[in-house]
């Protein structure tokens, strides 16, 4: 989870920093080494599984979010797994989630469920801005990690992205989170600096 302050945030116009202000980030997803397939399945949804040798992992779905079905669910993920990384003070940390509803009807939302009708056990929110794709939030259910879940969003926000004209990809990550930075470097990203104010990482990635 990364509080981002305003020096720390890409230009976007006035509404959208004020929404990004200390914003909430973090990627809760370790790999494991095995391929992650997209499985095309119908118009707005695909299945996601990963096979390794003759193992085959259950499908999940890879679709955007409904916020009557996943909000609650995506409010749980960032409590349990980037709340406990922020470096916010507790007041801090409640004023955000006040505006977490708001934030999430700004950009883009894409989950993965076990079914088309069941909750996110995992979610990305990203926005685009010109040629700029940037990743605000992403967590991975405990129980579904090492599955390569964050990944196969990561590349799903990125190739959105992509198809509408970004050319470069930016995410904040939160100092102590080697797990999340290492993530973000074997997809690509590289680091641009480290932003003390916000005792985060700026991180980046042409795409």
């Amino acid at each position: 989870m990364i509080p981002l302050t305003d020096k720390s945030i890409p230009v976007f116009d006035k509404n959208m920093l004020t929404t990004f202000t200390h914003a909430l980030h973090s990627m809760i997803a370790s790999m494991s080494g095995l391929h992650a397939v997209t499985f095309y399945h119908a118009p707005g949804i695909r299945y996601t599984g990963r096979t390794t040798g003759l193992e085959r992992r259950p499908r999940m779905i890879i679709r955007q979010r409904s916020s009557k079905l996943d909000d609650g669910a995506i409010m749980k993920l960032i409590d349990t797994q980037l709340v406990p990384l922020s470096h916010m003070s507790e007041k801090e940390i409640h004023k955000i989630r006040k505006e977490i509803p708001l934030r999430m009807n700004r950009g883009m939302t894409f989950v993965i469920s076990p079914e088309p009708n069941k909750p996110a056990v995992a979610f990305i929110h990203f926005l685009m801005h010109g040629e700029l794709l940037y990743v605000d939030m992403m967590a991975v259910s405990s129980k579904e990690q090492r599955k390569c879940y964050g990944q196969t969003l990561l590349h799903e926000a990125e190739n959105f992205a992509a198809s509408r004209g970004c050319k470069k990809s930016k995410v904040m990550v939160d100092e102590g989170n080697i797990k999340g930075n290492q993530f973000y470097q074997k997809n690509g990203y590289q680091n641009l600096r480290y932003i003390l104010i916000s005792r985060c990482y700026e991180m980046e990635k042409r795409l």
